[in-house]
């Protein structure tokens, strides 16, 4: 038996394997699941810091650019009254 047709026969396995509904269903259960939960409840207090984070720099981006306009007409305003 050559090297390649082995390790293809092994991959055909492993792919008959994780083809079955039942085999599919045990991965997700104790496999895929667990981890999804443990990422989400280790990532999720960053996840609302950063979100908290973002809405203030976004209220601050605002304040400015709500200032920078009423400081343009003031200033051009004040030019005009100058002439």
């Amino acid at each position: 038996m050559k090297p390649g047709t082995f390790v293809q026969s092994i991959l055909e396995k492993i792919i008959d394997f994780f083809q079955e509904t039942k085999n599919q269903e045990r991965v997700k259960k104790y496999c895929v699941d667990p981890l999804f939960s443990c990422i989400l409840n280790t990532s999720f207090p960053y996840l609302i810091a950063f979100l908290i984070l973002l809405g203030i720099f976004s209220i601050i981006s605002i304040i400015n650019t709500i200032l920078l306009v009423l400081l343009i007409q003031k200033v051009s305003a004040l030019e005009s009254n100058k002439i």
